[in-house]
């Protein structure tokens, strides 16, 4: 992994995933839509370390689990999305998510934000175009 030896006794993971709900109110000007809402978010990081100290040689138990720990949060704050749309039903979009309530064990007030870079198929499901 490095580019030159060293020592490796240790290998530190982390692994982050969210899960969130957007409510949104939106409207469109050309070919861009903007929108604004409110969102709830919840994040859970696992952590696990690979101790290689008491490696035997044996590559099946190499980098026995020496600890393991996994933290959730659940936010409430805000959205704002803006979407450029390429073609009839095809968007590419920018998602800015600040959370600023965190809702554990006692709400607090806190900074979070995640940014997701989105490519949207989006379809019709009722037809609101009145027909002459």
């Amino acid at each position: 992994m490095l580019p030159f030896p060293a020592p490796v006794d240790r290998e530190y993971n982390k692994r982050l995933s969210t899960t969130y709900f957007n409510l949104t109110d939106n409207f469109i000007k050309g070919r861009f839509s903007f929108g604004y809402g409110l969102n709830f978010s919840m994040n859970r990081w696992k952590e696990w370390t690979r101790d290689f100290d008491n490696w035997n040689g044996d590559f099946e138990s190499i980098g026995m689990m020496t600890s393991r720990k996994t933290l959730t949060n659940r936010n409430i704050g805000l959205v704002f999305n803006s979407y450029y749309r390429l073609g009839k039903t095809t968007h590419v979009g920018l998602i800015y998510q600040p959370a600023v309530l965190n809702l554990n064990k006692s709400p607090q007030f806190i900074y979070e934000h995640l940014i997701s870079l989105e490519l949207n198929w989006r379809i019709r499901l009722l037809n609101t175009q009145k027909k002459k």
